[in-house]
């Protein structure tokens, strides 16, 4: 019984950690972020002061849909800043997809230290000729696709349910964008709700 008590406070812990750490990232505060999220802002002070152990799953989910991300991803800076978190497999078409969030590689040591990184693995053919195992890194913090025209990125789409790895180019309607992934036909005109900037392949770690 102990025990068990012991192991929700480890959790609590590790997920006010990362919420708070993941808030000091992207520069959030409490009042705009509760806002835009949905929830009160004293969901938040009262963490911040004590009054709360831990936030809630809810508290979670509504912070992750807001900032575009998923729990794993804000859960992830409860982790050694020298790591990154896999959370996610590159499968065919260069589809990205939910994997093992709890696996997490050294970081790679070329990446400009204050760059918040994820990454995804490479599964099958899913960016040939890139092997299979690969880790492809990407920034955490999405921005604007216009700022990311000619770069390869990870999208998200309004009209695909999963992430796509694609080089972004300009779309021939206002406000929409081409994505041209590796391999298949370009998607034409689409309208993109995140793009996260490509910074590295790499090999898995020995």
């Amino acid at each position: 019984m102990e025990e068990n008590s012991a192991h929700r406070d480890e959790e609590g812990n590790a997920a006010l950690t990362a919420l708070l750490r993941f808030m000091e990232a992207r520069g959030l505060k409490a009042g705009a972020l509760a806002k835009r999220a949905g929830f009160s802002p004293s969901a938040i002070y009262n963490l911040t002061a004590g009054r709360a152990a831990a936030p809630s799953t809810a508290l979670l989910s509504k912070i992750a849909a807001a900032e575009g991300v998923t729990i794993a991803e804000i859960m992830a800076h409860a982790n050694d800043p020298e790591r990154v978190p896999v959370s996610h497999l590159v499968i065919a078409g260069g589809r990205v997809v939910v994997g093992n969030s709890k696996v997490t590689v050294p970081r790679p040591k070329t990446i400009e230290p204050s760059l918040e990184l994820d990454a995804c693995e490479i599964a099958g053919d899913g960016l040939h000729p890139v092997p299979a195992g690969w880790l492809v890194f990407y920034a955490t913090h999405p921005q604007p696709a216009d700022q990311l025209v000619d770069r390869l990125c990870v999208v998200r789409t309004r009209s695909a349910h999963d992430a796509l790895i694609a080089t972004i180019r300009e779309g021939r309607d206002p406000g929409t964008f081409d994505l041209e992934p590796w391999h298949g036909a370009p998607l034409r005109n689409q309208s993109v709700i995140a793009a996260h900037r490509v910074v590295s392949l790499q090999p898995p770690a020995n």
